[in-house]
């Protein structure tokens, strides 16, 4: 079985791209909490702007390391408490602009309607591939990210 049959094409070709580009291996996470960001960067921001200060933050970052990344790599918990769909594409049309995938770190673990539901947020929030924790086992657990994954062209980070 090829690595393209189990994720999809268009994330591993990207990654490659990316490893080429900068030769790297570096994954850059991207997992900002907004009261440990410098307060003179917050200073911008008020209490209703959590998440557009995460988002800003986070795409300084990219920007910032674009010529080290073969990857950016978003927590779930850091970006869907304060963050809407809408930064979270912001977030992916960067990395894709900047030829570097984003991975989303779901770190899905349960079972297969609560994965399910993960993933299909995660590609709606904008991503490239998602992480797991395959303890469920693949059967009603980790399967339904890899049918997801296939048809939709993203890849998985066990």
């Amino acid at each position: 079985m090829s690595v393209e049959s189990v994720v999809g094409q268009s994330f591993i070709g990207l990654l490659e791209k990316a490893i080429e580009k900068n030769d790297s291996f570096l994954m850059v996470g991207l997992d900002i909490e907004f009261d440990r960001l410098p307060e003179s960067f917050k200073q911008g921001y008020d209490a209703e702007d959590k998440g557009k200060a995460i988002r800003d933050y986070a795409l300084g970052i990219m920007k910032a390391t674009k010529d080290h990344a073969c990857a950016f790599k978003a927590n779930k918990q850091f970006y869907w408490a304060d963050c809407t769909v809408s930064d979270g594409r912001k977030m992916h049309n960067l990395a894709n602009k900047l030829g570097i995938p984003l991975v989303l770190d779901i770190k899905g673990t349960d079972v297969f309607n609560t994965n399910r539901v993960d993933m299909n947020n995660a590609i709606r929030w904008g991503c490239d591939a998602v992480t797991i924790s395959p303890f469920p086992g693949y059967k009603d657990g980790m399967e339904v990210f890899f049918d997801i994954a296939r048809k939709e062209n993203k890849g998985i980070f066990p």
